[in-house]
Parts: C-alpha cells; sequence; structure tokens
C-alpha cells in the first residue's frame, strides 16, 4: 500500500482552482483530492491520515526540543560570585521594598529580553569599566603575546594599571571616603588608564 500510495502522489496532480483544473485536464493531467486518487475506503483513507499526523507530530516535536534547548540555557545555572562579571544591574539597589514591584518588575523583563535592563545606561562608563576589570586580569593570565612597541613587562604593567585604576574608582567606595586631593588621583588614574586603553585597543587579543 505504501509504495503505491507513494506512486500515485508522485503522478496525479491536485488543485482547487477551477480554472486551473479544466486547464490541467485539457492537457491530460487527472485532477482531484488525494482521496480520489487513492480510493475513499476507511483503510486507505486512515492510512493518509495517520500519516499526516505523523509528520505533524513530528514537526510539532523538532519545535518543542528546540524551545526546550533555550529554556535549559535560561536555566544554566550560574555560580553567585560570578553573576556581578556579567550583570551590572543596579536596580535592586536602588529600587527595595514593597512599593517598588513594578519598576522591578519591568527592569526583570528587560534583563530576560535584552540581558541587560536600562539601569546599566544610568552610568555607562561604570558599567564598561566593571564589564573589563575581571576579563583583563584573565586576560594577563592567558594571553601569549604582546603588543606593538612593548615589551611583556611594560604591557602587563599598563593592564594591571587600568585595572586597578576601574576597581578603585569604580568597584569601591575609596572616592567617598578619602579627601578631595586622594579623590582627584583616582580621577587621575582612570584618565590614564583609559589613555592607555586607547592605545592597546587593537592589541587586546591572543
Amino acid at each position: 500500500m505504501d509504495s503505491m500510495i507513494t506512486q500515485d502522489l508522485k503522478m496525479k496532480v491536485y488543485t482547487m482552482d477551477i480554472d486551473k483544473k479544466r486547464q490541467l485536464e485539457a492537457m491530460g493531467f487527472q485532477v482531484g483530492s488525494v482521496y480520489d486518487f487513492l480510493g475513499s475506503s476507511k483503510e486507505e483513507q486512515k492510512i493518509i491520515e495517520d500519516r499526516i499526523k505523523a509528520e505533524r507530530k513530528k514537526e510539532l516535536k523538532k519545535k518543542t526540543k528546540s524551545k526546550k534547548k533555550s529554556k535549559k540555557y535560561l536555566l544554566l545555572p550560574i555560580n553567585s560570585d560570578a553573576v556581578p562579571n556579567i550583570c551590572f544591574s543596579i536596580a535592586d539597589e536602588v529600587y527595595q521594598g514593597k512599593n517598588h514591584k513594578s519598576i522591578q518588575k519591568t527592569y526583570f523583563k528587560q534583563r530576560i529580553e535584552n540581558g541587560f535592563d536600562d539601569t546599566e545606561t544610568w552610568h555607562i562608563d561604570r558599567t564598561m569599566a566593571l564589564f573589563l576589570i575581571p576579563r583583563l586580569k584573565r586576560f594577563i593570565e592567558v594571553n601569549n603575546g604582546i603588543a606593538n612597541g612593548e615589551t611583556q613587562e611594560s604591557y602587563d604593567e599598563k593592564l594591571r594599571f587600568i585595572i586597578n585604576a576601574f576597581e578603585n574608582y569604580y568597584a569601591t567606595d575609596k572616592y567617598y571616603n578619602c579627601s578631595s586631593k586622594d579623590q582627584d588621583t583616582l580621577i587621575k588614574d582612570v584618565k590614564q588608564a583609559v589613555e592607555y586603553l586607547s592605545k592597546l585597543w587593537f592589541e587586546l587579543w591572543w
């Protein structure tokens, strides 16, 4: 039965358009429903219907499997200590308590949809610095090259200066707990770090 069905399906043409049907009939084609060609017995109809159901089930299974993979990706466990290295939102710090549930929900939705929320753009230099700090630390450990015009020592020294300057200003409370003179030094170091970073920018690969 299967071979007969396959052969007939290849040889026959089916269309619902009347004008097209007449045109095809005039050309010698047989036009009608699948059942017309394969017979209208319940057994034959059941074979066709089962095939259709099987194909739909197969397609649905593929889509479901794809969705499950996506959900698994979103639910991958992450070490709590590593979260600050990938999420720089300050929504939970700024909006605490029951009175801010609505805005917390909004920012949570943004993180799910975009991977970040609007609070990361409030102080985007801070966001970028915090993103770079752990990655530059790791870069020094795994890098196997030297930037043009630098020695291994000078290259690492500048990278460590960038890390320290960013950490002191952005990742600690030092700026708010020191004299105005020390505050000026912290700002000066960050500016120097940014200058180093701009000169080494195209060398940060291995």
